[in-house]
């Protein structure tokens, strides 16, 4: 994914304020690494907990590309800012930073207690068939796109 400015990139996902979307996880003990904090991985699940989220929000669960487009995780950049530990509660925001041919692109950000303690950027293609081929948005879905 190219992004212009990376760091006016990286610090707009650090704001709160960037996100339309919120969702909560728990930080699971079975989260942690041998060092006691949150695993790398354990991030992953909590951005996947935002991005799933967003895609219910357009009617459009991942699942069934066999009778219908469907999206797809194509590409998912992670900046850790700073540990997480059991126990606790993050949110997770997430936001549309870029709506393209047959992708768009989300930003998301985990939060504790307010603190930014990671972001993401990831790209979704909308796919069909075997093999997978990208299918381009119509205007009703980016204009739906745009509006989560």
């Amino acid at each position: 994914m190219y992004v212009s400015e990376p760091e006016v990139e990286r610090k707009a996902l650090m704001d709160p304020a960037a996100y339309t979307l919120w969702r909560q996880d728990i930080i699971r003990f079975a989260d942690l690494d041998v060092l006691g904090h949150v695993n790398n991985v354990a991030y992953m699940v909590y951005f996947e907990t935002g991005r799933v989220a967003f895609l219910e929000q357009l009617g459009r669960p991942p699942r069934d590309r066999e009778h219908g487009p469907t999206f797809v995780l194509a590409h998912i950049a992670a900046d850790y800012i700073e540990e997480l530990y059991y126990p606790g509660t993050v949110d997770i925001g997430t936001a549309v930073r870029h709506v393209g041919n047959s992708s768009f692109h989300l930003g998301h950000g985990i939060f504790l207690g307010g603190e930014c303690k990671a972001i993401a950027t990831s790209v979704i293609v909308q796919v069909q068939g075997r093999p997978l081929r990208a299918i381009a948005l119509d205007e009703e879905q980016k204009t739906r796109i745009r509006s989560v």
